[in-house]
């Protein structure tokens, strides 16, 4: 894969490559600067961002291998990352699949959130996970469904008059 993309050969989504944009090494370099200053609590942070972008990648594969699609490849970049997948015969399994990245962020941020109040004022290490995989997490998903084309709001949205137009059918 070539426009700034590496494979990383260790790393692969239901046997698909992943690759990432040389931003992602250029980015995890300054972070790593900045940990330099905090810590294990900057690399944890640095961490947590990268593993925005992979979880909701993988949710776009998850979904599309669950419905028989194959995943060519994922790739990870700085603000983004895209899955190719086989396209759907049907237009409701594309919508599904744009749905699958958010699903998966909104899981994991659940996940990361739930036990907050069982924590204490404290968090500790716990702190950097549960502001990027929790709040960060769930900021950027909410952002991901905005009605634009190029986001996948764009597609997810769709569903709405897809399953009122089915419904309507007799």
């Amino acid at each position: 894969m070539n426009n700034g993309y590496l494979l990383v050969p260790w790393l692969r989504i239901y046997t698909a490559p992943v690759f990432l944009h040389w931003s992602v090494g250029l980015f995890a370099g300054l972070c790593l600067i900045w940990a330099a200053e905090y810590g294990l609590y900057g690399v944890m942070a640095t961490l947590c961002y990268l593993a925005i972008i992979l979880i909701h990648e993988w949710g776009h594969a998850f979904v599309a291998h669950r419905l028989g699609l194959r995943v060519f490849a994922v790739q990870l970049g700085f603000f983004h990352g895209l899955c190719q997948f086989q396209k759907p015969a049907d237009f409701l399994d594309e919508v599904k699949v744009a749905w699958g990245g958010v699903l998966a962020q909104f899981s994991v941020a659940a996940l990361v959130l739930l036990p907050l109040p069982l924590l204490g004022p404290d968090l500790g290490y716990y702190g950097p996970v549960a502001l990027f995989l929790g709040f960060f997490n769930l900021f950027i998903a909410c952002g991901n469904l905005w009605p634009a084309r190029r986001l996948d709001g764009g597609k997810a949205w769709k569903i709405v008059g897809l399953l009122w137009a089915r419904r309507r059918r007799p």
